[in-house]
């Protein structure tokens, strides 16, 4: 058998399909749900992101730049939902976590269970780390 992988390095930007012109640093995860879906028995993981639209200043210690990205308008809100998640994993939890995409690694070309055709990381701080069988843009 061929041990062909499909491998995909996604910025979140792209993945979001999003035009703004954002800034890196400020793709915040917000929240993490990672909960039975008792109608199939299938454990899901949303991700809810917030993606800050570039500050034209760039001078993140100024108190212009706080209320520049607390302002709504200037601020993104999207999900990604992990269906049949297994083997979930994650380092170093802390408040408002930074990340910029995901490594995607499809495994259906092997031959691998449905349930564990994606294996999906964080591609810079190996922070996230899960297999799943379907992923979801939410919003």
């Amino acid at each position: 058998m061929n041990n062909l992988i499909i491998k995909y390095m996604m910025k979140l930007k792209d993945i979001f399909n999003i035009q703004q012109d954002i800034d890196e640093s400020n793709i915040i995860i917000k929240e993490f749900s990672y909960y039975l879906d008792e109608e199939i028995d299938l454990y899901n993981l949303e991700i809810s992101f917030s993606l800050y639209v570039k500050n034209p200043k760039q001078n993140n210690d100024s108190d212009e730049y706080l209320e520049y990205i607390s302002n709504s308008k200037n601020l993104i809100n999207k999900k990604i939902l992990f269906k049949n998640v297994s083997n979930f994993s994650i380092k170093n939890v802390y408040r408002d976590m930074q990340i910029t995409g995901f490594e995607i690694l499809n495994h259906k070309e092997n031959g691998w269970q449905k349930e564990i055709k994606y294996e999906v990381k964080d591609y810079e701080g190996d922070k996230i780390n899960l297999f799943c069988e379907e992923i979801i843009v939410i919003k």
